[in-house]
C-alpha cells in the first residue's frame, strides 16, 4: 500500500505523520509523491505506525506479482533503478 493510500484510508493527515516522525510536512509530501525516499529511521517508523501496511518496497514501486518479478530478473536494470541503489 502506498503512503498516500494509507493516509487516506486511515484518515490521518500528512501533518499528523510529520509530527509523529519529527519531520517537516514538506518532507512527508515528497515521500508521498515518490519524489524522495525516506531514510532508514523514518522508514522503520512508517512501517511501525502503519502496522506494516506501508513498507520500504512501497516506496520503490517494485513489481508485485511473481510473473512481474520473473520478468524483472530477465531484464537488466535501467539507469533509474541503478541510481536508486547508489
Amino acid at each position: 500500500m502506498t503512503l498516500k493510500d494509507w493516509l487516506k484510508q486511515s484518515g490521518k493527515t500528512v501533518k499528523w505523520l510529520a509530527a509523529e516522525l519529527n519531520e517537516q510536512p514538506a518532507t512527508v509530501y515528497r515521500w508521498q509523491a515518490h519524489a524522495q525516499i525516506p531514510r532508514r529511521e523514518p522508514m522503520q517508523a512508517i512501517c511501525r505506525l502503519t502496522n506494516g501496511q506501508v513498507t520500504a518496497n512501497d516506496f520503490y514501486e517494485l513489481p508485485l506479482s511473481t510473473g512481474q518479478l520473473d520478468d524483472a530478473r530477465r531484464e537488466p536494470p535501467d539507469e533509474r533503478q541503478i541510481a536508486m541503489f547508489n
